[in-house]
């Protein structure tokens, strides 16, 4: 239990390895970001081992469970866009890889140079590049939030400035 007006340092709070500004960012990096590809090319192939379930196992139409697959993915994507763009926003603020992993999976099965009897055609083809075109949008916008999050003040940059302007002493207590 702390009280929300007691002033503790940071040292108190977090052991020493995690005060350093270079480890924050390789844990922000390494960590949050690598958790983040690996859950998301799971997701990934766990769409594509339904798909092949559904036309090897249930007998459907390789097309069909290829849309019932895309189908589950993009649900997926857009769960995992309101995530990250609202609800979980100050938590998954660092992590890019997802965007990343979606292009390069997403493109790979469009770039597919052998079209014989189960390459994309028709729906499932539009379905998939609907997709990647989607995945590129995303990962403009979050590159774009990025880039606003870092160029916006931060809130203790601003109470001192509040600070500043109405008293006339300055946010480290000298006169202005």
């Amino acid at each position: 239990y702390r009280m929300q007006n007691e002033n503790t340092d940071n040292s108190t709070v977090y052991p020493s390895y995690l005060l350093s500004r270079c480890t924050i960012n390789l844990y922000r990096i390494l960590i949050l970001n690598g958790v983040a590809f690996y859950a998301t090319w799971c997701s990934i192939a766990q769409c594509l081992n339904i798909a092949i379930f559904l036309t090897y196992v249930a007998d459907m139409n390789a097309y069909t469970a290829s849309i019932i697959s895309l189908s589950i993915l993009t649900i997926l994507i857009l769960s995992y866009w309101f995530l990250d763009f609202y609800y979980l926003r100050s938590w998954l603020i660092y992590t890019y890889s997802p965007y990343a992993v979606l292009i390069w999976a997403l493109s790979a099965v469009s770039t597919n140079s052998k079209d014989g009897d189960l390459g994309l055609k028709g729906p499932t083809r539009t379905f998939e590049m609907v997709l990647v075109i989607l995945s590129i949008v995303g990962t403009v916008c979050k590159i774009i939030s990025g880039i606003i999050y870092a160029c916006k003040p931060k809130e203790e940059e601003l109470k001192g400035q509040h600070v500043e302007q109405y008293s006339g002493v300055g946010a480290t207590g000298t006169e202005v």
